[in-house]
């Protein structure tokens, strides 16, 4: 704790629209990092944050079952039953199986998440400090998504913008999907500037999807922004020690919570109604 005390340097931070930092009473910070999945420069924003703050932990936007090295078994979700539609469950074991897509999630494993690995990596070397994978288990994630489109689907097909689409995506379902291509497609954004992937991303995230599938939107983004805010909150508990075995103050913990950008807005608002929960509580 004291090499990582000496080390610290909250002040030195990156200035960028993907960091916010989130206090709590005691003094200790949460210091919250958005970033794109494919972005290189999320993933050195990320390592450097992590080198500059001596962080106690470093949380990611992960889960046993996606840092495990082995294959997420989609048999965990396919098998639920009457939880599962049977239309969708059909639909999710053929894009297992055989579409083109799978080739395309395939190629893009070794990019996608790079910021989480640097995370991963860089929390590694320093002394004392916890790895966490505080997100929600990824198959309740996805029985959560499937039941929410099913309730969204009516809705879906009669918005503007998918109608306006409709015609363009059944031509697209004519075409022969070349992985390759899709794959280039995507990592062209590798080398975008971070923060201006923020802006875009950011609002296509929070009100687009938001207002065509809200169902859709709760599983993906808002029941898991308040299940990592709950991990959190309890997290900085945890890692605020005692300054030495003689005294009985405590040092505010500093953790480093690293999600993609469109969780940060949410996560932010929880943490704020959190705060004043605490303070009406204390009154």
């Amino acid at each position: 704790l004291s090499d990582r005390l000496k080390l610290r340097k909250l002040e030195s931070l990156p200035s960028s629209k993907c960091i916010q930092i989130l206090s709590k009473p005691n003094g200790s910070q949460v210091i919250l990092i958005g970033t794109s999945h494919i972005c290189k420069k999320s993933a050195e924003l990320v390592s450097k944050a992590i080198h500059i703050a001596q962080p106690d932990a470093v949380m990611i936007e992960s889960c046993s079952e996606r840092s495990s090295e082995t294959p997420f078994d989609w048999s965990i979700i396919l098998n639920k039953g009457e939880s599962v539609p049977t239309l969708f469950r059909l639909s999710l074991k053929n894009l297992v199986d055989n579409s083109p897509l799978k080739e395309i999630f395939e190629r893009l494993r070794s990019v996608y998440g790079g910021e989480m690995k640097a995370a991963m990596e860089a929390g590694s070397k320093i002394p004392g400090c916890e790895i966490i994978c505080g997100d929600q288990l990824f198959s309740v994630t996805m029985i959560n998504l499937i039941n929410g489109f099913e309730k969204d689907f009516p809705n879906i097909i009669k918005h503007p913008v998918v109608k306006q689409l409709m015609p363009s995506f059944q031509a697209f379902q004519m075409t022969v999907i070349d992985p390759q291509l899709i794959v280039e497609l995507i990592l062209e954004r590798a080398d975008e500037d971070s923060d201006e992937i923020y802006n875009q991303d950011e609002q296509f995230l929070n009100n687009t999807i938001k207002d065509l599938a809200p169902n859709v939107h709760r599983a993906m983004v808002v029941d898991r922004d308040e299940y990592m805010v709950d991990y959190l909150w309890k997290l900085v508990e945890l890692q605020t020690l005692p300054v030495s075995k003689d005294t009985p103050l405590k040092q505010p913990a500093v953790v480093i919570c690293v999600v993609g950008k469109g969780h940060i807005e949410g996560m932010h608002r929880n943490w704020l109604n959190r705060l004043e929960d605490t303070n009406q509580n204390i009154e």
